[in-house]
């Protein structure tokens, strides 16, 4: 990218000497925005599934499902890569005009993923209900796409609050907006329509997110425009797969089977994709800072602390979730999803393979070397693809949930071995002998024996007391955390 010089100056916040602790309260601060969200996000999932039921509910699922491909595909890296570039600008209007490459260049994609994604509803024999849903879903994704590209500079300087604050007000509007429906008794239609107005919300408050001089009109330049789609398409072609990657299941259950096995998978899928976004957000916070970190400095040490720190969290939840999937799906959708806690505890193993191939990609893209992601991709989405069509017509939701996590398990492995050319020697392993041992006591309460609701927080504290005592917890997490305590005690005082 003819605009970017690897060896500019880096913002202060990135360059000074509290990255690191900025990088844990950012990631804190995400993380627990991440959770207040989702909590809207279940509260609107147990009003959808109640509300419309398995089969409307598969429906709803099955367009949101295309729209979401749309959506992913149409980042098409810029998210990653104009945080990367970005990083390695200084404050001003080289990275202002960056900014507003990315935010033109996005707009014009989701604009034609939605005419594409209209047209395969089409093709599809969906009905006119979905296709109708899908061009207002996609219009409420053109406006928060748009409006993630503007905000992009946010994370690149770290202010995690403003950005999770953001974050929480989209899950808060569409809650609202979900629940005036129900109240109101419509039809599936205006459910597809909520994303509009919540898009035209966020986006109408930008300005005050980004504060005084720092809104950003899009540009639409195509002569700039090419050096930046030069630099993302290696990258663009690697999120396209992985887009594809879990979401086509949907796809292909909606047409190898019924709308109840469409509205189970879907079930499951809704819980784990709220999961997924976890090692996504957490590793967009690192991304700007290993981008502006000089390769032979903390790369390989940020590296190895991401697959630690990942690989804990994952088995954690992972455990977890497996053991409660029954009430889980119970208390968001009632007696007739029950079906859908057995893809849902599948589903949950494959997110240890997420959060490592998330710090794999991290590594991978701040050193450029995009192209190897894609490789993976394809390979990842491959298996998923004939794991599908296997799988799904003998075991149903099942079988999409088995296949999703051959794919992720096959992505991560190619993925490291793209990256393991990068480095100079393998990662250290034997933290995975201490996780394993960590995972033996929480693994037991997946036993059928006792209430799930007793054995999952049982199967979290036995987890948690293990990471702690096999001395698992980061000290970058450790130290802030004293810090913390320190503080806290001075005010005290």
């Amino acid at each position: 990218m003819s605009a970017v010089r690897p060896d500019a100056e880096a913002d202060d916040v990135l360059a000074g000497t509290d990255v690191g602790g900025r990088v844990v309260r950012g990631g804190a601060v995400r993380g627990l925005g991440y959770v207040a969200g989702n909590v809207f996000s279940a509260a609107a999932s147990v009003l959808l599934l109640r509300y419309l039921g398995p089969g409307e509910f598969g429906r709803y699922v099955t367009v949101t499902a295309v729209v979401a491909i749309v959506g992913g595909i149409t980042d098409a890296g810029l998210t990653a890569t104009g945080a990367r570039e970005l990083s390695v600008l200084p404050k001003g209007p080289a990275r202002r005009r960056l900014t507003a490459d990315v935010a033109g260049i996005r707009i014009v994609l989701t604009a034609i993923g939605v005419a594409v994604g209209t047209a395969f509803s089409l093709v599809a024999g969906y009905g006119s209900a979905l296709v109708v849903g899908t061009v207002l879903m996609g219009a409420g994704l053109l406006l928060t796409n748009a409006q993630s590209a503007m905000l992009l500079p946010l994370s690149v300087e770290l202010r995690n609050e403003r950005v999770t604050a953001n974050e929480v007000a989209r899950q808060v509007l569409t809650v609202a907006g979900i629940a005036v429906l129900v109240v109101a008794g419509t039809g599936l239609v205006p459910f597809f329509a909520v994303q509009i107005a919540v898009g035209a919300v966020v986006l109408l408050a930008s300005p005050l997110l980004l504060g005084r001089g720092g809104f950003i009109v899009p540009q639409f330049h195509w002569a700039r425009w090419k050096p930046v789609i030069r630099e993302t398409l290696p990258l663009a072609v690697a999120v396209v797969l992985s887009v594809l990657y879990f979401r086509v299941l949907v796809v292909m259950m909606s047409l190898l089977t019924d709308d109840v096995q469409t509205g189970i998978f879907g079930t499951a899928y809704r819980i784990f994709e709220i999961l997924v976004g976890l090692p996504i957000l957490l590793n967009t916070v690192v991304l700007p800072v290993v981008s502006a970190a000089p390769a032979a400095d903390r790369a390989r040490y940020v590296l190895q602390r991401m697959v630690e720190v990942g690989a804990t969290i994952g088995a954690g939840i992972a455990v977890v979730v497996a053991v409660a999937a029954v009430p889980i799906v119970l208390a968001l959708g009632g007696p007739e999803y029950r079906e859908a806690a057995r893809p849902l505890a599948i589903l949950s193993f494959a997110l240890v393979f997420v959060f490592l191939n998330q710090a794999f990609n991290v590594s991978l893209i701040a050193r450029r070397r995009q192209r190897r992601i894609a490789v993976a991709g394809v390979i990842g989405l491959a298996v998923v693809v004939v794991g599908g069509l296997v799988l799904i017509p003998p075991l149903d939701a099942e079988g999409a949930a088995i296949a999703a996590l051959l794919g992720e398990i096959a992505l991560c492995v190619a993925t490291y071995t793209g990256l393991r050319g990068t480095l100079e020697g393998d990662l250290d392993a034997r933290f995975a002998l201490r996780l394993l041992a960590a995972l033996v006591p929480a693994a037991a309460c997946l036993a059928p024996v006792g209430p799930a609701l007793v054995r999952a927080p049982l199967a979290a504290l036995l987890f948690a007391v293990a990471v702690w005592r096999l001395g698992l917890i980061p000290g970058e997490v450790s130290d802030q955390v004293a810090a913390l305590v320190r503080r806290r005690r001075g005010g005290d005082a």
